[in-house]
């Protein structure tokens, strides 16, 4: 099941402009605070943005073709979101889940085959609470992709600061389940502050 190496992930924001990771930072928070209120628009960028960077990093060619294809498959599933969300919702919960488990699989060494089917078992048991929880997910699903961004735009401009950066870095790069739980505490957070303003919104409406 291959993945970015973290220290190639690490590589590439640093490689960032400070503008970008200031936008990345805006828009987790954004993902993360009020995700579960626009989450139709959200998703839809979403599922886009993953669709062109599959393509960007997947297929073969030349840089123009494969902007080209990313921005045209891209813009496809975008558009496919718009009208059907729930598919994108049951998409995109699958795919984080499966690939969650996978990662963690092949973690503790775990063989390919293994691995894989973890990844299966975690998309099916994603999919599956989508039909029950449905608002819960999509809080779960904007907050992970929220914290993931913030992240990326935090290393973004950490990184123009090398003296700083050269000590923070090890700590990411060596000790994986630092990163690890960083995602998980932004994760949580963002889940729970969406969690409760939905509450909120209920007992407004129900009152």
């Amino acid at each position: 099941m291959p993945l970015m190496a973290l220290s190639e992930f690490l590589d590439m924001m640093e490689r960032l402009d400070p503008g970008l990771g200031a936008l990345l930072i805006g828009a987790g928070l954004v993902f993360m605070l009020v995700g579960a209120r626009v989450f139709k628009v959200l998703l839809a960028v979403s599922v886009a943005a993953i669709g062109f960077l599959v393509c960007w990093s997947a297929l073969p060619g030349d840089v123009v073709t494969r902007v080209l294809t990313g921005a045209g498959v891209g813009a496809g599933l975008g558009l496919a979101g718009v009208f059907l969300v729930r598919a994108v919702v049951v998409l995109l919960a699958g795919g984080w889940a499966g690939l969650t488990c996978g990662t963690l699989a092949g973690t503790f060494g775990a063989s390919e085959s293994v691995t894989w089917a973890a990844a299966g078992v975690g998309f099916l048991l994603a999919v599956s609470l989508v039909f029950i929880y449905y608002q819960e997910v999509i809080a779960l699903i904007t907050s992970l992709e929220g914290t993931l961004l913030f992240l990326s735009g935090m290393i973004a401009l950490l990184s123009r600061f090398p003296s700083f950066w050269r000590a923070i870095r090890p700590i990411f790069q060596d000790a994986p389940f630092f990163a690890a739980f960083a995602v998980l505490a932004g994760t949580v957070t963002g889940y729970y502050l969406q969690i409760a303003e939905l509450q909120k919104k209920k007992l407004g409406t129900s009152g």
